[in-house]
């Protein structure tokens, strides 16, 4: 199973390896990328944190925090870190440092259908070159090999052992 301590276990394996960027797909869609920012909180020190999200109006949801007005080039402050946030829009990029230390980038299914997938890439990897770089799919409705030779590592996160209906929900959507 693909549960929460087995995901866990492979995250910490990996923030504690070379390895630099990591692929996390699963059923548990509103929880994967709360997993990766748990992780790099529970690592970080005095870090510049990146997530970058489909639309910055997202964030709310995202976030669980409907109401929040986040802006794009602030750092927020979330314990020692700073969190700053961007978009799939190129012009949202240029807010952010290129000192990131981390860098989220969910939902991985927007980006994927976009057309600027190597220059979000190469911004990650190239411009910003944080330390870990967290991949996370919401859906799974893609073919995410064109990252094989960016990603070091995949871990799935299900939601089966949590709530086994919505985990087959979850498969049967991605089956269509």
């Amino acid at each position: 199973m693909n549960t929460l301590v087995k995901a866990q276990e492979h995250l910490d394996e990996f923030m504690n390896s070379d390895e630099k960027c990591v692929l996390i797909t699963g059923t548990h869609q509103y929880q994967k990328h709360v997993l990766a920012l748990r992780t790099v909180a529970k690592y970080a020190e005095h870090s510049n944190i990146l997530l970058r999200v489909n639309a910055l109006q997202n964030l709310g949801t995202i976030l669980e925090e409907p109401n929040a007005n986040y802006k794009s080039g602030v750092g927020y402050r979330t314990g020692n870190n700073k969190l700053f946030f961007d978009s799939l829009k190129t012009t949202t990029w240029r807010n952010t440092p290129h000192n990131i230390d981390y860098a989220i980038l969910y939902p991985l299914d927007s980006a994927m259908k976009s057309n600027n997938m190597q220059e979000l890439l190469d911004d990650l990897l190239t411009y910003k070159r944080p330390q870990k770089v967290f991949f996370v799919s919401w859906t799974d409705h893609y073919d995410y090999s064109s990252l094989n030779s960016v990603v070091d590592r995949h871990i799935i996160y299900d939601v089966e052992e949590e709530d086994p209906e919505y985990h087959q929900r979850v498969l049967n959507v991605i089956k269509r």
